[in-house]
């Protein structure tokens, strides 16, 4: 779970829709995160990418979806107009969640998310919707490409040998190996 915060002006909804774009475009803007549980299960079995607008404060029951979405999870109700047939909704879904402030002190939740948090961006920096628009699309075909260049490296290397491992093995795995792909670190640098 991708969570970017920051300040008022440092542009995470924006940078969120532009992470829905390059990882699924759809014409769904970003979603509310709210309390409801039907309606979340349903938002996540929907979609590759679910991304979350301006989120403060997620509930446990809500948490526990977002966890479960991570590896896999199903949600079951009772099916309308009946007292004894169950309705099961299956999800997965990769989660972007966007907000003023860790939304979530829930340790399990956490362990789950990478923190991104964003500097305000100061008035001489900040541009209008088109001109950012602009400069995303122009950018679009080099993003994507870098970023299938860096699948087919991660895929094509032989597995790595880390030391440790947290609780989330194969994502930290396959993390480290992108960001060897992408020439950013080393693994062991990538786990520090």
């Amino acid at each position: 779970i991708l969570t970017v915060i920051g300040n008022q002006g440092t542009s995470k909804s924006t940078l969120t829709g532009q992470l829905q774009d390059i990882v699924h475009p759809q014409t769904t803007n970003l979603f509310t995160l709210n309390d409801s549980e039907d309606n979340l299960a349903i938002a996540l079995s929907s979609r590759l990418l679910t991304c979350f607008d301006n989120a403060s404060g997620i509930k446990a029951n809500i948490a526990d979806l977002l966890c479960s979405a991570v590896t896999g999870g199903a949600y079951h109700k009772r099916e309308f107009y009946t007292t004894a047939q169950e309705r099961i909704i299956p999800y997965k879904s990769m989660i972007i969640v966007n907000g003023l402030d860790i939304v979530s002190r829930r340790t399990d939740l956490m362990e789950r998310c990478v923190l991104l948090e964003l500097d305000p961006i100061t008035p001489e920096k900040r541009k209008t919707t088109k001109e950012v628009e602009a400069v995303f699309l122009s950018l679009l075909p080099k993003i994507i490409g870098a970023i299938f260049d860096a699948i087919q490296k991660a895929l094509a290397m032989d597995e790595l040998e880390l030391k440790t491992l947290s609780r989330m093995a194969d994502y930290e795995l396959w993390s480290c190996k992108f960001a060897v792909a992408m020439g950013c670190c080393t693994a062991e640098e990538f786990q520090k």
